[in-house]
């Protein structure tokens, strides 16, 4: 099981271009639906509502409540952005659990869990529990991307139905364990910063993209051991046209969730995984997907279909 702490702002007003498909606040109370098929251990939820949501509280609680019945939780209708406010949160987290406990540590709202079921998550939660790295993630969403940025540094390598590699990232969609947490939370300084995220807390520019000037961190040096799944566990919702990704491929999300259809045909896996990606993480980035890594996830999509057959 995974610790859930999830920090997020649930607001119609978004940075990105075009008009909203749907409410975002559906699209938070669906995304959470979907993660019922994984089991928790406990979860706390760090949740700002804006304003046209703020008569939302009980009802987003109850909807949390009656997802996860059998789970203890935490709701809290405000977020953190700063070290000092995370701080006494971050200290008594690790003081419960301590630093091999697995967090989702998700300032996200809207990347759903598509994968048939959570065994193959299981297994990513088992390899980093026996991995004997101080620091260890797994990659939970724009699975094309990271199967990619997975070679560019050449440290990839085979383990289970996962990709390991050595990197510094922290999108805030991964699972770490305690003690990477602790480091970036209560060990780092961050020299007065405020985060809504903490994606850009620490950048290592080798491994993303050279030219980014952010970062108030900025090693060279790979700090976390990063495990990638051969099949795809979450995805943005709107999809990733930024990213520049056939949208055919990675088709945006719809709600209700019954529209939404998945093509699972051969040929469409492999154009997924070995798709045309054009972002700051493909420069320099000669790294091809390997026809084994393409053959794996083939048999894994087969098997996680006949699972889901009644």
């Amino acid at each position: 099981m995974v610790i859930l702490v999830e920090s997020v702002f649930i607001t119609n007003t978004r940075c990105t271009p075009g008009p909203n498909r749907y409410s975002r606040y559906d699209i938070f109370k669906w995304t959470l639906e979907t993660y019922k098929k994984i089991k928790f251990e406990k979860m706390y939820f760090f949740i700002k509502l804006d304003e046209e949501f703020k008569a939302k509280e009980d009802d987003i609680t109850i909807h949390i409540h009656e997802c996860f019945p059998y789970c203890p939780i935490e709701i809290q209708f405000m977020r953190y952005t700063t070290q000092d406010e995370w701080r006494p949160f971050m200290t008594r987290l690790y003081e419960e659990h301590g630093t091999k406990a697995l967090i989702w540590f998700l300032q996200n709202d809207d990347h759903p869990f598509l994968d048939f079921d959570s065994g193959l998550w299981e297994e990513g939660l088992e390899l980093m529990r026996k991995d004997p790295a101080p620091y260890t993630s797994m990659y939970a969403s724009h699975w094309p991307e990271i199967l990619r940025l997975s070679g560019k540094l050449s440290t990839q390598e085979r383990t289970g139905n996962f990709v390991k590699f050595r990197g510094t990232l922290l999108d805030s969609f991964q699972i770490h364990n305690m003690a990477y947490l602790k480091h970036l939370f209560l060990e780092l300084d961050w020299k007065g910063n405020s985060f809504n995220r903490i994606d850009g807390l620490v950048i290592m520019p080798n491994l993303t993209c050279s030219s980014w000037t952010h970062g108030v961190y900025r090693p060279t040096e790979p700090w976390q051991t990063i495990y990638v799944p051969l099949r795809e566990f979450c995805r943005k919702f709107n999809g990733y046209e930024f990213q520049n990704i056939d949208a055919r491929l990675f088709p945006p999300l719809k709600l209700p969730p019954d529209e939404n259809r998945h093509d699972y045909s051969e040929n469409h896996l492999v154009n997924r995984m070995t798709c045309f990606i054009s972002t700051g993480w493909t420069e320099e980035n000669k790294f091809q997907i390997p026809g084994e890594w393409v053959e794996d996830m083939l048999k894994l999509y087969i098997e996680g279909r006949r699972a889901e057959q009644p």
